[in-house]
């Protein structure tokens, strides 16, 4: 049995980075074969094959879609995209530090660590911008000029699949235009912030250029999010003076006694949907632009009378965000091909579960997804104290990605109105890789310092 042992030892080390890595991968590819779907991803798959774009979310991901449809129909040609491109980038990152075999091995038991893979199984644009980031990162430190123009052209893509992916980038850059060899602290600040202009400006420039049409979305969720919850929480105000500031924001006609009230029964920090679906809705669906313009002209008034209110509505989103409450992660693990019928219908893509899918997804499901591994707030704090580390060494890759990670959850306070695991994905990345880092330098610091005998 020794000998056996030995000998499977002897050949997991003989394993190449490249066998290592593609073994990782294609257990992603087993698990989330042809593509998991939920209700944002469908919508974009809709609109894409029906030929007109909205920008409720960023129309740049059905655009290249589109393109990939061509050539493999339905969600699959993006889950090995993003799948191939996130591994390669904890990859590329991982050997700034480490030695190739070391970095294939961390890279893969990374991905397949269940809080950082299962936000990437299923095809939307948050494990998208997750494999554009880290290849783009990883592409734009290599010394190659060309290389490095690539890995701005995925920094590209990565800002342009979801709203708030520049929160991520000034740390990013920073450490980028340090790695391009830029000498003094006001000259890696000016890069840094002409490569985060270039990048967002032109992921933003495609955007436009690519929606037929506009949704306004902000003021069908957050707006009416903000509005309900700031009043939810304030002190007692009367009729006559929430009619004033809501005057001509759409509420539905039977919404109009006893305001305040009806918000505290219908709102909830942990999602904006039932103010506009549902029997108790408050705000109507589809505002005109008059309607539009009063919202927002209500939140700031709303805001500016009763700032703490407010602000006790953002921690409680906050809260269920990080999973500070009693309340379960919301999709922590997503396995569902479509939202419901009626999306299985419009995109075609009913599948069943495989075997190892439901073994595997159940387990992650029903036994991980409850436990601390799964609660943003905890690699929060481990995020704060690597940021202090990194600060304390000066350790550009540790300040780079802790920052990354803490701005673009920090960006989810103000702007979230729903509490998806998702949206805590990157930090947990950054801070997991940081952690990793962290943890082999020490021990080989500590190996260096025995004795010999």
């Amino acid at each position: 049995m020794r000998r056996v042992l030995q000998d499977v030892v002897r050949v997991v080390r003989g394993l190449s980075p490249r066998t290592v890595l593609v073994a990782a991968w294609g257990f992603m590819l087993a698990y989330a074969f042809p593509g998991y779907m939920n209700w944002d991803s469908g919508d974009q798959l809709f609109q894409l094959r029906n030929g007109e774009l909205h920008d409720w979310h960023p129309p740049m991901m059905a655009g290249y879609w589109s393109i990939i449809e061509v050539f493999v129909h339905g969600p699959f040609g993006m889950l090995v995209l993003q799948t191939s491109l996130f591994l390669w980038g904890l990859y590329e990152l991982l050997r700034q530090r480490l030695d190739d075999r070391a970095a294939a091995w961390i890279a893969a038991a990374l991905f397949l660590y269940p809080p950082i893979f299962t936000p990437m199984a299923p095809v939307w644009k948050d494990a998208q911008m997750a494999g554009f980031l880290a290849a783009g990162v990883g592409l734009a430190l290599r010394p190659s000029w060309k290389e490095r123009v690539g890995g701005l052209v995925l920094l590209v893509l990565a800002t342009g699949v979801r709203d708030n992916t520049a929160a991520a980038l000034p740390n990013l850059m920073l450490w980028i235009a340090a790695a391009w060899g830029t000498r003094g602290w006001f000259r890696k600040c000016a890069l840094g912030f002409a490569l985060f202009v270039a990048v967002v400006g032109a992921a933003s420039f495609a955007n436009k250029q690519l929606t037929d049409k506009r949704d306004h979305a902000w003021y069908k969720t957050v707006a009416i999010f903000d509005i309900a919850g700031t009043i939810a929480h304030a002190e007692p105000i009367s009729d006559a003076e929430l009619t004033r500031i809501l005057d001509g924001a759409g509420l539905v006609p039977a919404a109009t006694d006893k305001l305040q009230a009806r918000m505290r029964k219908v709102y909830s920090p942990r999602v904006w949907f039932q103010l506009s679906f549902s029997e108790e809705a408050v705000f109507i669906t589809l505002p005109d632009k008059a309607q539009r313009l009063a919202r927002k002209r209500a939140l700031m008034e709303l805001v500016r009378r009763y700032p703490e209110a407010y602000i006790a509505h953002r921690w409680a989103v906050t809260r269920e965000l990080l999973g500070l409450t009693k309340q379960p992660m919301w999709e922590p693990v997503c396995q569902t091909f479509a939202a419901n019928n009626d999306h299985l219908v419009r995109v075609s893509h009913d599948h069943r579960h495989s075997w190892l899918q439901q073994k595997v997804g159940g387990f992650y499901k029903d036994k991980l997804s409850k436990r601390i591994f799964f609660k943003p707030w905890a690699y929060l704090l481990l995020a704060f104290a690597f940021l202090g580390y990194g600060l304390y060494r000066r350790d550009q890759m540790i300040v780079a990605l802790t920052g990354s990670g803490l701005l673009y959850e920090v960006s989810y306070v103000v702007v979230t109105a729903a509490p998806d695991y998702r949206y805590s994905h990157w930090m947990v990345t950054g801070t997991c890789i940081c952690a990793v880092v962290v943890f082999a330098e020490r021990l080989r610091a500590g190996r260096a310092k025995e004795p010999r005998t």
